[in-house]
């Protein structure tokens, strides 16, 4: 699935979203099991295994339609708002409602359901459900290996996991974007400004380079995508659009 054009209330979001490669690495060091780790777009597409009606039996490198591989649908997301008067005890709740772009691909052994996800608070987010079976391989029974886990005697289902590349090209408010992170930074003490240590500020870091770039816990680090030439009419400051991601491994 790639998106064009992602707006939100008529405002333009995202020129181009798309899940750009996954890459599944198995641990088994040893020949050749150590070549195992599948470029799942790379390799097989996400076109060509998306789950269908029909059977395609060839291919020629031939444009191919396919019907009924996409699914778009809403669905209930919980409470979108509540609040309660503490006063007189009445209380308001609203539900939240999400638009979900769907897509189920089979490569080999596993099915990858994968969602695009709107919420009517403009939020993006990318999804993605693993299924399917187990790749295994054999092993001598009453062997153990720290790379894996014996699922039955003789057969060893290696340690792997799923890396997903995303390609984003951001268009927040028109095309002149800029990216940041913005990071909690305790105030030094101050007698008269800060005299028990309780104040922070936000740090603002601009980036300007490609480059690797990771979440910082300690710092609560964000990372937010701007347009420095459309002002929020409210503060004046650059509207932006958050970038929330998950902390990866070295």
């Amino acid at each position: 699935m790639v998106l064009h054009d992602v707006r939100y209330d008529g405002r333009p979001l995202f020129y181009r979203m798309a899940l750009s490669d996954m890459n599944v690495p198995y641990a088994d060091p040893r020949p050749h099991y150590h070549k195992k780790a599948a470029f799942d777009l790379g390799d097989a597409g996400a076109g060509l295994t998306a789950n269908d009606l029909y059977v395609i039996s060839s291919s020629i490198g031939d444009v191919i339609e396919k019907n009924n591989c996409v699914c778009i649908h809403e669905q209930d997301y919980g409470i979108g708002w509540k609040h309660t008067n503490y006063r007189t005890g009445n209380a308001s709740v609203v539900r939240a409602r999400e638009l979900v772009l769907q897509s189920i691909m089979t490569v080999s052994n596993y099915e990858y359901i994968l969602m695009f996800i709107f919420t009517q608070a403009g939020d993006v987010v990318y999804e993605v459900r693993a299924t399917g079976i187990l790749s295994t391989q054999p092993i001598d029974e009453g062997v153990q290996v720290p790379w894996g886990t014996v699922v039955h005697p003789g057969v060893l289902a290696a340690h792997h996991q799923h890396i997903f590349s995303l390609r984003v090209d951001p268009m927040i408010d028109g095309p002149n974007n800029t990216f940041s992170y913005d990071e909690c930074v305790p105030l030094p003490r101050d007698a008269h400004l800060n005299p028990h240590g309780t104040g922070y500020i936000t740090k603002e870091t601009q980036i300007s380079t490609s480059g690797g770039y990771d979440l910082d816990m300690s710092r609560n680090r964000v990372f937010k995508i701007k347009n420095n030439d459309v002002r929020n009419p409210i503060n004046q400051e650059a509207v932006g659009f958050k970038v929330s991601v998950p902390d990866y491994q070295k």
